[in-house]
């Protein structure tokens, strides 16, 4: 008897993934994400990406159904073949989930498998001669049981072009007619979520453009800091300005989540004892940075506090701290 049993996952998997609920921008965005995690991480590095863009678009109403598809592509630094592999393998996650929007594995497969049966991922760096990839077919990885994708190549328009481009086809039923009929819906989610990354200039800022139109940021509409009332003999301004030094806390890179208050105390503990730590358990320095304002406008749902991670808003218009 074998002291061990395979139990890797059946390829259907990945088509169970499509069956969760994301919404059609939620997908876009999942896979937008990666982009920009790669322009953040350039920028990082002191090698921004000029002119850094996204393009996000899908076929028009006279192409046959058959034929429809949506890209989402960006002129980032490209990837290795091996990265790329990485980047598609369900449930593969960035070694970095602290700095990174996207998740990819499990996001990038969500979201493909929520818009179409079929996926082409391709990329391509500027030393590279042509882009290169796989083509992700569900109906084909059941069919033969395997995780195994066929690569695919492209020749280069021009030699030094570099990014990555997600060519979605075969869409499920509804998608199509989803973008169509709610694309002025999806492009101001979208321009919501990204105004902050899309409102700055300079080597951190991108542009995103939806069908061929760009994405505008959505500023806030306060009364300015100068502004304030008072109360027993204290000023209080229309924007109040936050940045709290909230001290460090362990934090598991595998699970992506700080750990409990019982579990930090233990690898303390062992801090203390000099005792070696997983590489995957680091101390992470948290830090609440922004602020609160006065809206200009009376309106009885549009307010709330949005919350920002690495520039995307994560939370829009949270409303639990108005009682």
């Amino acid at each position: 008897m074998t002291s061990t049993i395979d139990i890797t996952p059946t390829p259907r998997i990945l088509r169970i993934l499509g069956d969760i609920p994301f919404d059609v921008w939620q997908c876009i965005a999942e896979l937008s994400d990666n982009s920009l995690d790669s322009f953040r991480e350039k920028a990082r590095q002191g090698t921004p990406v000029e002119s850094a863009r996204v393009d996000i678009y899908w076929s028009s109403e006279s192409t046959p159904p058959l034929e429809r598809e949506i890209i989402i592509e960006d002129n980032g630094p490209g990837m290795s073949i091996e990265q790329l592999q990485d980047a598609a393998r369900a449930g593969y996650s960035s070694n970095d989930p602290i700095n990174n929007l996207g998740l990819f594995g499990m996001g990038f497969n969500i979201s493909t498998a929520r818009l179409g049966n079929e996926t082409i991922f391709v990329s391509a760096t500027k030393d590279s001669e042509e882009w290169v990839g796989i083509k992700i077919n569900f109906s084909e990885l059941v069919k033969n049981e395997s995780f195994i994708a066929p690569i695919v190549t492209f020749p280069k328009k021009t030699p030094d072009e570099s990014g990555t481009r997600v060519i979605v086809s075969q869409l499920k039923e509804g998608i199509f007619s989803d973008l169509r009929s709610k694309e002025r819906t999806i492009r101001k989610r979208l321009e919501v979520v990204y105004s902050p990354i899309i409102a700055r200039e300079g080597e951190d800022g991108a542009e995103l453009y939806l069908q061929g139109k760009k994405l505008r940021s959505h500023p806030y509409c306060v009364w300015g800091e100068n502004r304030y009332v008072v109360r027993g003999s204290e000023k209080i301004h229309a924007v109040q300005q936050i940045d709290r030094d909230l001290g460090e806390s362990w934090f598991d890179l595998q699970k992506n989540r700080y750990l409990s208050a019982d579990d930090a105390a233990e690898f303390s503990v062992k801090e203390s004892k000099g005792e070696p730590l997983p590489e995957f358990i680091v101390k992470r320095s948290r830090r609440l940075k922004g602020w609160i304002g006065i809206q200009r406008f009376s309106n009885t749902s549009d307010f709330g506090i949005d919350f920002i991670r690495n520039g995307r808003k994560i939370l829009v218009g949270d409303k639990g701290l108005f009682g």
